[in-house]
């Protein structure tokens, strides 16, 4: 049904202010939870109703979930997915067009099942899908129309017009999230790797690690399993959140439950529903989803660290991925605690380099970009002495991708940790739309400001405006990159500025380039002109640019392989000093 109300010039400017006076609330803050809180307050005064509330998409539960839930039943609520489709939210959310329901009980749709569970009764509901670059993210809700009144039209303007900012705000702050969670990460890695260093006492190391997890990866519960030696009995060594009465009554031998299944097979495991697992021994009422990592020492499996959560689906890919990191720091405190100090010297200095290089390797592109016009294919192979190169593709918007190269100064950890910080810098200054120049300002005051003196970052970052063939670019101190026309004529980027981090009010100067079909662009790091050989002799640029023009025809994926094999060859028997990065882009026929 619709209202037809006749807008007075007064109800527009009070509706104006009211926008922009939500706008500021909501810039306000880039914290998640305060944000939330915000937005359901701000619905509700939107349009008159006694509360609101926020569904957002979740990709492992496959529907929304509710991320603002009030009041002691809040918890119950937080636990309802609802489907694509399912309901008055699911429809909107499913169909990307608002709903508006002033009479719940004769709405088909409405099944009222929320409310038979947490005893809350919903009257009428204003329903606005949350649309962000084209995709919907979530729903928001306006619930219960005060003073017995329907939601009419302008109360969906007004919906309309607060979700559009809503959207824009959650997208900001998950950014924030999403690069202050990279950030802590590391951080956090290089913490254990620093207090392994310190202890050697095997109690104290495990404590130390378990406190660091926390940081990085919510549980509700956390223990780590040993292999008793010369038996198939599984110790516990530490535990955090358990009962410990109900826990010890469970004795887990090797193969058996999900933590023995994985110390058996040497795995690690993700499950997202404990009680649709037949592994599990249950040691722990409140768990509804378990993540499991195998302890390694020399090539043996001789236990796991285990986290239990009191939500189903609390993780994904990438937590299990940090929770194997975890324990490689668990092992690595076991092998202290067996080995001799000279051998722990050794061991300190590879797991430094492993760290490093998980860091690195996490941050490179894992899959090359599909673009109609272009073959474009990069590759990153690290030397012995873990460096700080790093590439990426970043879709910005469907016509735009934007290609970055970078080399950070020193070797190890800390180089990892600055080019981590360096793109996360990036990420957040680009979602800022800004002039490449002062995107590149602006991510080296923040390096400036966050890593040690004397270290740097070189750097080269472009935009590709795909249908106009126009390559932006800013070079701040890095490898000039090659291109290479289709008359094989050759022409280098060097417009920029001086390395990030060098000066403090450090500016930078853009370049168009115009591409054409047969242009080859080539970007690469310092890895791959100072190659040396067993003479001692640099492969240079002029190799460089032999080696480009001898592969032209061939694909971009071929070309940056051919280039590494040629310099592979010419290093002979003589160890890489420094890890070798080629980014290849050729304009093609479409």
């Amino acid at each position: 049904m619709h209202y037809v109300i006749a807008v007075t010039e007064h109800q527009i400017r009070s509706d104006a202010e009211f926008i922009l006076r939500a706008s500021k609330v909501l810039n306000s803050t880039l914290d998640f939870d305060e944000l939330l809180t915000r937005i359901v307050e701000l619905t509700a005064e939107a349009v008159g109703a006694e509360t609101g509330s926020l569904l957002l998409y979740d990709e492992r539960r496959g529907g929304l979930i509710f991320e603002v839930a009030l009041g002691e039943k809040g918890d119950l609520i937080k636990e309802f997915v609802v489907g694509p489709g399912q309901g008055v939210t699911g429809r909107v959310f499913e169909t990307g067009e608002p709903a508006v329901v002033n009479d719940t009980q004769s709405y088909a749709a409405f099944s009222g099942t929320i409310d038979k569970k947490v005893g809350f009764e919903t009257r009428s509901i204003l329903c606005v899908p949350l649309l962000l670059r084209g995709r919907t993210i979530g729903v928001v809700e306006a619930i219960n129309k005060s003073r017995a009144r329907l939601f009419d039209d302008q109360d969906l303007r007004m919906m309309r017009s607060l979700a559009d900012l809503i959207a824009i705000a959650i997208d900001n702050s998950r950014l924030y999230l999403q690069a202050r969670l990279e950030r802590l990460e590391n951080q956090s890695l290089l913490e254990v790797a620093k207090r392994v260093n310190s202890a050697l006492k095997l109690d104290q190391v495990l404590q130390m690690i378990a406190d660091s997890m926390h940081q990085v990866i919510h549980f509700d519960a956390l223990a780590i399993y040993l292999v008793r030696p010369g038996t198939r009995d599984i110790d516990r060594l530490i535990l955090n959140g358990f009962d410990e009465h109900q826990h010890d009554s469970v004795r887990l031998k090797v193969g058996e439950g999900i933590v023995g299944w994985c110390i058996s097979n040497g795995e690690s495991t993700l499950v997202a529903d404990v009680s649709r697992d037949p592994r599990y021994v249950k040691a722990r009422d409140e768990t509804r989803s378990e993540i499991v990592a195998a302890l390694f020492v020399g090539g043996r499996c001789i236990g796991a660290i285990n986290l239990e959560s009191n939500r189903m689906s609390a993780w994904d890919q990438h937590q299990l991925e940090l929770l194997r990191a975890f324990a490689g720091q668990v092992s690595i405190a076991i092998e202290k605690a067996m080995l001799h100090q000279e051998l722990l010297e050794k061991k300190e200095l590879e797991q430094e380099l492993n760290v490093a290089h998980r860091i690195q390797r996490t941050f490179l592109p894992r899959h090359q970009p599909v673009i109609p016009g272009y073959d474009v294919a990069g590759l990153n192979i690290p030397s012995e002495k873990v460096g700080g190169d790093y590439y990426d593709f970043i879709r910005i918007i469907d016509t735009q991708l934007g290609i970055v190269i970078s080399d950070v100064s020193g070797k190890g950890i800390p180089a990892a940790l600055i080019m981590a910080s360096f793109r996360a810098s990036l990420l957040a200054e680009i979602r800022n739309n800004f002039a490449i120049r002062t995107i590149m300002a602006k991510v080296g005051k923040l390096l400036r400001e966050s890593i040690e003196p004397h270290h740097f970052v070189t750097a080269l970052y472009g935009v590709l405006d795909i249908p106009n063939r126009v390559f932006t670019y800013a070079n701040a101190g890095h490898n000039p990159a090659i291109l290479i026309r289709a008359d094989a004529s050759v022409k280098f980027l060097k417009d920029g500025g001086l390395p990030l981090c060098v000066l403090e009010q450090a500016t930078y100067a853009e370049k168009r380039l115009q591409l054409r079909v047969g242009d080859l662009l080539v970007f690469y790091t310092d890895g791959v002109t100072e190659a040396f050989n067993e003479q001692e002799e640099e492969f240079g640029l002029e190799r460089l640019i032999a080696a480009l023009l001898a592969v032209y025809p061939l694909s971009a994926r071929d070309i940056v392989g051919s280039v590494a094999q040629v310099i592979r060859e010419f290093n002979g028997t003589a160890s890489p000093s420094d890890d070798l990065t080629l980014v290849a882009l050729k304009c093609v026929p479409i």
